[in-house]
């Protein structure tokens, strides 16, 4: 009940004596926003492109059999249908299988997995 009141009052008092000084902005003032806003949306600094199949690569590590899988089919799939990311997917599966420290399954997981992908 007093949060209606308060906000009837606030809103009574608001329609006489008008907004705050902080919610009034010029037209000088929006147009000098606008183009800033402008300015900077024309010369944004360019950020380095990550690859998507780098992010997809780390998940490799992960020690979930089901997010392994997954990561296996996603790099597999890259690799079938973007041939410029090819050589590198199949580099980073190369190094996973040289790897002594990687479970045998998985390592065979990726073998069956390659096998399967026309590339």
């Amino acid at each position: 009940m007093f949060k209606n009141a308060n906000f009837f009052i606030s809103e009574f008092f608001r329609s006489l004596i008008g907004k705050p000084p902080a919610e009034n902005i010029t037209p000088k003032i929006a147009t000098a926003i606008q183009k800033q806003d402008f300015f900077n949306s024309q010369n944004e600094i360019e950020t380095t492109y990550t690859p998507p199949y780098v992010l997809i690569g780390y998940q490799l590590l992960n020690g979930k059999v089901e997010i392994f899988e997954a990561s296996v089919h996603y790099l597999c799939a890259i690799a079938a249908n973007v041939p410029h990311y090819k050589d590198e997917i199949m580099n980073i599966f190369s190094e996973y299988i040289r790897n002594d420290k990687n479970e045998p399954q998985k390592i065979q997981y990726i073998k069956n997995a390659l096998a399967s992908y026309k590339f």
